[in-house]
Protein backbone atom coordinates (compact mmCIF):
# COMPACT_ATOMS: atom_id res chain seq x y z
CA UNK A 1 0.00 0.00 0.00
CA UNK A 2 1.59 3.14 -0.87
CA UNK A 3 2.95 4.94 1.93
CA UNK A 4 5.29 7.97 2.81
CA UNK A 5 7.13 7.30 6.12
CA UNK A 6 10.82 8.65 7.31
CA UNK A 7 12.09 5.29 6.21
CA UNK A 8 10.51 5.11 2.62
CA UNK A 9 12.22 8.74 2.09
CA UNK A 10 15.51 7.49 2.33
CA UNK A 11 15.20 4.28 0.61
CA UNK A 12 13.89 6.07 -2.30
CA UNK A 13 16.88 7.49 -3.07
CA UNK A 14 18.26 3.92 -4.14
CA UNK A 15 16.29 3.43 -7.04
CA UNK A 16 18.59 1.49 -9.73
CA UNK A 17 17.98 1.15 -13.67
CA UNK A 18 16.36 -1.92 -13.47
CA UNK A 19 13.63 0.09 -11.98
CA UNK A 20 13.47 1.72 -15.28
CA UNK A 21 13.04 -1.65 -17.14
CA UNK A 22 10.25 -3.25 -14.45
CA UNK A 23 8.40 0.41 -15.14
CA UNK A 24 9.04 -0.13 -18.56
CA UNK A 25 7.67 -3.82 -18.71
CA UNK A 26 4.63 -2.43 -16.99
CA UNK A 27 3.90 0.06 -19.51
CA UNK A 28 3.76 -2.56 -22.27
CA UNK A 29 1.39 -4.62 -19.75
CA UNK A 30 -0.99 -1.56 -19.42
CA UNK A 31 -1.14 -1.42 -23.07
CA UNK A 32 -1.88 -4.86 -23.89
CA UNK A 33 -4.49 -5.48 -22.45
CA UNK A 34 -5.06 -9.34 -23.69
CA UNK A 35 -2.92 -10.20 -20.85
CA UNK A 36 -4.64 -10.82 -18.05
CA UNK A 37 -7.15 -12.96 -20.24
CA UNK A 38 -4.36 -14.95 -21.84
CA UNK A 39 -3.43 -15.81 -18.12
CA UNK A 40 -6.53 -16.51 -17.18
CA UNK A 41 -7.25 -19.39 -19.68
CA UNK A 42 -4.70 -21.37 -19.21
CA UNK A 43 -6.60 -22.52 -15.75
CA UNK A 44 -8.90 -24.99 -17.37
CA UNK A 45 -11.60 -24.35 -14.55
CA UNK A 46 -11.81 -20.55 -15.77
CA UNK A 47 -11.84 -21.80 -19.54
CA UNK A 48 -14.86 -23.99 -18.53
CA UNK A 49 -16.87 -21.18 -16.70
CA UNK A 50 -15.73 -18.57 -19.37
CA UNK A 51 -17.24 -21.18 -22.30
CA UNK A 52 -20.53 -21.35 -19.64
CA UNK A 53 -20.91 -17.99 -20.39
CA UNK A 54 -20.69 -17.71 -23.73
CA UNK A 55 -23.49 -20.50 -24.24
CA UNK A 56 -25.05 -18.33 -21.41
CA UNK A 57 -25.05 -14.90 -23.09
CA UNK A 58 -25.76 -16.41 -26.74
CA UNK A 59 -28.84 -17.69 -25.50
CA UNK A 60 -30.24 -14.79 -23.67
CA UNK A 61 -29.66 -12.92 -26.45
CA UNK A 62 -31.26 -15.33 -28.68
CA UNK A 63 -34.47 -14.96 -25.99
CA UNK A 64 -34.12 -11.63 -25.92
CA UNK A 65 -34.80 -11.37 -29.92
CA UNK A 66 -37.73 -14.17 -29.43
CA UNK A 67 -39.68 -12.35 -26.57
CA UNK A 68 -39.77 -8.93 -28.28
CA UNK A 69 -40.92 -11.23 -31.64
CA UNK A 70 -43.54 -13.05 -29.87
CA UNK A 71 -44.85 -9.77 -28.44
CA UNK A 72 -44.97 -7.96 -31.48
CA UNK A 73 -46.43 -10.49 -33.72
CA UNK A 74 -49.71 -10.66 -30.78
CA UNK A 75 -49.79 -7.13 -30.08
CA UNK A 76 -48.47 -5.20 -33.30
CA UNK A 77 -47.25 -2.38 -31.01
CA UNK A 78 -43.80 -0.86 -30.33
CA UNK A 79 -45.19 0.23 -27.18
CA UNK A 80 -45.57 -3.52 -25.96
CA UNK A 81 -41.92 -3.92 -26.95
CA UNK A 82 -40.93 -0.89 -25.17
CA UNK A 83 -43.02 -2.14 -21.77
CA UNK A 84 -41.73 -5.66 -22.24
CA UNK A 85 -37.69 -4.49 -22.94
CA UNK A 86 -38.17 -2.06 -19.86
CA UNK A 87 -39.63 -5.09 -17.77
CA UNK A 88 -36.64 -7.43 -18.70
CA UNK A 89 -34.13 -4.44 -17.44
CA UNK A 90 -35.21 -2.61 -14.72
CA UNK A 91 -35.25 -5.76 -12.61
CA UNK A 92 -31.46 -5.78 -13.33
CA UNK A 93 -30.85 -2.16 -12.12
CA UNK A 94 -33.19 -2.46 -9.60
CA UNK A 95 -31.80 -5.77 -7.72
CA UNK A 96 -28.42 -5.90 -8.23
CA UNK A 97 -27.32 -4.31 -5.23
CA UNK A 98 -29.59 -7.03 -3.63
CA UNK A 99 -27.67 -9.76 -5.38
CA UNK A 100 -24.54 -8.67 -4.82
CA UNK A 101 -25.10 -8.65 -1.13
CA UNK A 102 -26.70 -12.57 -2.04
CA UNK A 103 -23.16 -13.29 -3.12
CA UNK A 104 -21.05 -12.05 -0.14
CA UNK A 105 -23.80 -13.49 2.68
CA UNK A 106 -24.99 -17.41 0.85
CA UNK A 107 -22.61 -19.85 -0.99
CA UNK A 108 -22.20 -18.54 -4.28
CA UNK A 109 -22.80 -21.79 -6.08
CA UNK A 110 -26.03 -22.51 -4.37
CA UNK A 111 -27.04 -19.16 -5.57
CA UNK A 112 -26.23 -19.60 -8.85
CA UNK A 113 -27.84 -22.96 -9.10
CA UNK A 114 -30.79 -21.79 -7.76
CA UNK A 115 -30.99 -19.16 -9.95
CA UNK A 116 -30.38 -20.83 -12.89
CA UNK A 117 -33.72 -23.19 -12.07
CA UNK A 118 -35.94 -20.43 -11.14
CA UNK A 119 -35.16 -18.49 -14.57
CA UNK A 120 -35.45 -22.01 -16.33
CA UNK A 121 -38.95 -22.42 -14.56
CA UNK A 122 -39.85 -18.84 -16.23
CA UNK A 123 -38.40 -19.90 -19.54
CA UNK A 124 -40.73 -22.95 -19.64
CA UNK A 125 -43.11 -20.84 -18.20
CA UNK A 126 -43.12 -18.45 -21.19
CA UNK A 127 -42.72 -21.09 -24.00
CA UNK A 128 -46.05 -22.48 -22.16
CA UNK A 129 -47.65 -18.75 -22.70
CA UNK A 130 -46.55 -19.11 -26.42
CA UNK A 131 -47.97 -22.02 -27.38
CA UNK A 132 -50.96 -22.25 -25.40
CA UNK A 133 -51.64 -18.64 -26.89
CA UNK A 134 -51.86 -17.38 -23.02
CA UNK A 135 -52.43 -13.79 -22.43
CA UNK A 136 -49.51 -11.51 -23.76
CA UNK A 137 -49.42 -9.60 -20.71
CA UNK A 138 -47.76 -12.54 -19.19
CA UNK A 139 -44.62 -12.03 -21.53
CA UNK A 140 -42.94 -8.97 -19.63
CA UNK A 141 -44.43 -10.32 -16.18
CA UNK A 142 -42.23 -13.72 -16.84
CA UNK A 143 -39.47 -11.72 -18.20
CA UNK A 144 -39.34 -9.42 -15.25
CA UNK A 145 -38.94 -12.52 -12.58
CA UNK A 146 -36.64 -14.39 -15.22
CA UNK A 147 -34.80 -11.31 -14.66
CA UNK A 148 -34.60 -10.45 -10.85
CA UNK A 149 -33.64 -14.18 -10.37
CA UNK A 150 -30.60 -13.86 -12.19
CA UNK A 151 -29.69 -10.43 -10.30
CA UNK A 152 -26.82 -12.16 -8.03
CA UNK A 153 -25.49 -14.93 -10.86
CA UNK A 154 -23.27 -11.69 -12.64
CA UNK A 155 -22.09 -10.75 -8.67
CA UNK A 156 -21.76 -15.00 -7.80
CA UNK A 157 -19.50 -15.22 -10.87
CA UNK A 158 -17.05 -12.19 -10.32
CA UNK A 159 -16.79 -13.65 -6.66
CA UNK A 160 -15.98 -17.38 -7.28
CA UNK A 161 -13.29 -16.47 -9.96
CA UNK A 162 -10.37 -15.66 -7.50
CA UNK A 163 -11.38 -19.61 -6.00
CA UNK A 164 -10.72 -21.13 -9.54
CA UNK A 165 -7.24 -19.92 -10.16
CA UNK A 166 -4.02 -21.32 -8.71
CA UNK A 167 -1.16 -19.38 -7.47
CA UNK A 168 1.37 -20.12 -10.04
CA UNK A 169 -1.05 -18.40 -12.38
CA UNK A 170 -1.24 -15.34 -10.24
CA UNK A 171 2.70 -15.52 -9.79
CA UNK A 172 2.18 -15.91 -13.41
CA UNK A 173 0.31 -12.53 -14.02
CA UNK A 174 2.79 -10.30 -12.03
CA UNK A 175 6.46 -12.48 -13.91
CA UNK A 176 7.76 -8.55 -13.24
CA UNK A 177 7.21 -8.29 -9.72
CA UNK A 178 9.04 -10.41 -6.95
CA UNK A 179 6.95 -12.74 -5.19
CA UNK A 180 4.53 -11.37 -2.79
CA UNK A 181 5.29 -7.64 -3.66
CA UNK A 182 1.86 -5.62 -4.02
CA UNK A 183 1.49 -3.57 -7.14
CA UNK A 184 0.64 -0.11 -6.34
CA UNK A 185 -0.78 0.60 -10.21
CA UNK A 186 -2.83 -2.22 -9.94
CA UNK A 187 -4.44 -0.73 -13.60
CA UNK A 188 -1.42 -1.41 -15.11
CA UNK A 189 -2.50 -5.10 -15.11
CA UNK A 190 -6.08 -4.24 -15.25
CA UNK A 191 -6.20 -4.86 -11.93
CA UNK A 192 -9.26 -2.64 -9.71
CA UNK A 193 -7.58 -0.18 -7.63
CA UNK A 194 -8.93 1.44 -4.26
CA UNK A 195 -6.92 4.72 -3.32
CA UNK A 196 -7.29 6.28 0.43
CA UNK A 197 -8.70 9.56 0.57
CA UNK A 198 -5.79 10.46 2.83
CA UNK A 199 -3.18 9.99 -0.15
CA UNK A 200 -5.13 12.67 -2.22
CA UNK A 201 -3.95 15.15 0.63
CA UNK A 202 0.10 14.07 0.35
CA UNK A 203 2.95 16.25 -1.50
CA UNK A 204 4.34 13.21 -1.64
CA UNK A 205 3.58 9.33 -2.41
CA UNK A 206 6.32 6.96 -2.51
CA UNK A 207 4.82 3.57 -4.37
CA UNK A 208 6.88 -0.09 -3.69
CA UNK A 209 8.34 -0.85 -7.29
CA UNK A 210 7.80 -4.46 -7.02
CA UNK A 211 10.90 -5.94 -5.84
CA UNK A 212 10.80 -5.00 -1.98
CA UNK A 213 13.81 -2.70 -2.53
CA UNK A 214 12.83 0.57 -4.42
CA UNK A 215 10.36 3.08 -4.09
CA UNK A 216 9.33 5.30 -6.71
CA UNK A 217 8.46 8.86 -5.61
CA UNK A 218 5.45 10.82 -6.80
CA UNK A 219 4.70 14.33 -6.62
CA UNK A 220 0.94 14.77 -5.66
CA UNK A 221 0.01 15.92 -9.38
CA UNK A 222 1.45 12.77 -10.80
CA UNK A 223 -0.12 9.93 -8.48
CA UNK A 224 -3.36 12.26 -9.12
CA UNK A 225 -3.56 11.87 -12.69
CA UNK A 226 -2.21 8.34 -12.17
CA UNK A 227 -5.03 7.29 -10.30
CA UNK A 228 -7.65 9.38 -12.07
CA UNK A 229 -9.54 5.93 -13.19
CA UNK A 230 -8.86 4.10 -9.57
CA UNK A 231 -12.24 4.33 -7.18
CA UNK A 232 -11.30 6.09 -3.96
CA UNK A 233 -12.59 5.82 -0.30
CA UNK A 234 -11.55 6.48 3.28
CA UNK A 235 -10.98 2.95 4.82
CA UNK A 236 -7.32 4.19 6.68
CA UNK A 237 -7.80 3.79 10.21
CA UNK A 238 -4.79 6.35 11.17
CA UNK A 239 -3.56 9.38 9.13
CA UNK A 240 -0.23 8.47 6.91
CA UNK A 241 2.82 10.15 7.58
Amino acid sequence: MPTTTHKEHQNAHSLEPRTGRRLSKRLAAALNPLQPFQVALRQRNLRRLFAGLVVSQAGDWLYNLALLAFVYERTGSMVWVGITTAARILPEVVLGPIGGVLADRHDRRLVMIVADVLRAATMAALAGVALAGGPVVLAPVLAALCTAAGAAYPQCVVAVMPRLVDEACIVAMFADCDRGAVPALGMAWDVETIVDDELDASEVVYVETGDHECLLRLADHQFHELMLAARHGHFCGQPLH
